[in-house]
């Protein structure tokens, strides 16, 4: 069965006209914002495990985050 995946480009110049963003940006580096505003502009839930700077700045940003712990975890 074939699953259709779609790749969507976030430059990072993009990122860096918001000024909330360019702080994120400095705070959870490029990969992680990103992630916050690929969610913001799907409308999309933000799954994560980082509890320390990833989940609390997508809150703050008015991303939907979930926590989750990680697969390993649950096996113990």
């Amino acid at each position: 069965m074939m699953k259709n995946f779609d790749e969507e480009l976030i430059r990072l110049l993009d990122m860096g006209q918001r000024v909330p963003s360019r702080i994120g940006i400095g705070r959870v580096g490029p990969t992680d914002m990103g992630l916050i505003e690929l969610a913001l502009r799907e409308g999309c839930v933000l799954f994560t495990d980082d509890e320390a700077t990833l989940a609390p700045l997508a809150l703050q940003h008015g991303v939907d985050c979930r926590l989750v712990r990680p697969m390993a975890e649950s096996f113990r």
